[in-house]
């Protein structure tokens, strides 16, 4: 009786067909890539911040409890798949307008609904000059679940939740606040500036449950006018630890700029290959031995090494590119190979 009667007043704030009890759909929301048993009774699908904030308080009223996802496609950060049982889950990919553009200061101002190729195509279509940095997962996830989730990009703004601000968060008493400036009416720094006056809240939002982010302004760095990757293999742990610590000293310099990877063979090798289940079980077999055999398995395999990195080079033209690369092959040389 309680689900129906909280059913009925999500219906008529919602519409009906932004309110889901059919049992495939709530099936369906309930999958993810681990072992979770819990369920959702219900789901809804909020279009804008304040009806967003009567479905709190209509929660509130019957102290039913809620799970919030952008798009539930951060896949390394979770799914939709609430944290406990008996959550309505509400999603927000309704909520998908990307609402300001700056290309001169470099920013855009978006809802949770916002892809990565919906902001791909916005600055496409602008004929846009910045970068949108990529994530290890797919096109339809949310820019805002990303970055709040601290999810790792590329780039010079890789650590995603260090290029936003400007957050509009609903409350769980469906109280809306604003973050940073932009709390100010008619300010003009809120897109650009992190902290506003007095304390910062944004980090409160991050990795929480504390508030419902429905507006953010995400910083795009500009293309530069020259792009190169550098790309290396080394095969020795005590070469691994000091190129580690060249790497630190490059970067410290200023010669190279994040982001600077190094994965090992298993992380390249299990995202361009499926495990081979019709060959053995997991845990079957040697991990050094099934490493040799998905290597050999794939077109690719060979090109892996044990540690495998990659340093970008962005420059103002070809020669201030190839200076540069000369000076981080000349530091690192003797402790890599394949270098390129």
């Amino acid at each position: 009786m309680l689900l129906k009667q909280l059913s009925d007043e999500f219906a008529a704030l919602l519409g009906d067909g932004n309110v889901i009890s059919d049992p495939g759909q709530l099936t369906a929301a309930a999958q993810t890539n681990y072992p979770a048993s819990q369920q959702i009774p219900l789901i809804i699908r909020p279009a804008a911040a304040a009806e967003l904030a009567e479905c709190l308080k209509i929660a509130r009223r019957y102290n039913q409890p809620v799970y919030v996802v952008s798009r539930g496609k951060n896949w390394g950060y979770g799914s939709k798949v609430p944290v406990q049982d008996n959550c309505i889950l509400i999603e927000l990919d309704r909520m998908n307008r990307i609402l300001e553009y700056d290309g001169q200061l470099g920013y855009m101002t978006v809802e949770p609904g916002v892809t990565f190729q919906q902001a791909f195509d916005f600055l496409r279509e602008q004929k846009s000059e910045l970068l949108l940095g990529t994530t290890g997962g797919p096109v339809d996830a949310s820019l805002i679940g990303n970055a709040l989730e601290r999810g790792i990009g590329t780039g010079v703004y890789s650590d995603r939740f260090s290029a936003v601000c400007g957050m509009e968060v609903v409350l769980p008493d469906g109280s809306i606040i604003h973050t940073g400036f932009e709390r100010f009416p008619g300010n003009m720094a809120g897109k650009v500036s992190r902290w506003g006056m007095g304390p910062s809240l944004d980090g409160l939002f991050s990795q929480s449950n504390l508030g419902i982010v429905t507006r953010m302004t995400v910083w795009l760095p500009q293309c530069p006018a020259f792009f190169q990757i550098g790309f290396y293999k080394t095969d020795s742990l005590a070469k691994l630890t000091q190129l580690i610590d060249r790497l630190q000293e490059m970067a410290m310099e200023g010669l190279v700029k994040p982001a600077i990877t190094l994965y090992n063979d298993v992380r390249i090798m299990t995202a361009l290959t499926q495990f081979p289940f019709h060959e053995t079980e997991p845990g079957a077999l040697d991990p050094d031995v099934l490493m040799e055999q998905m290597r050999a398995s794939s077109p690719v395999g060979a090109m892996v090494g044990p540690w495998n990195g990659e340093i970008t080079i962005r420059a103002v033209h070809a020669e201030h590119a190839m200076r540069q690369a000369r000076l981080i092959a000349e530091r690192i040389r003797d402790l890599v190979y394949d270098l390129s």
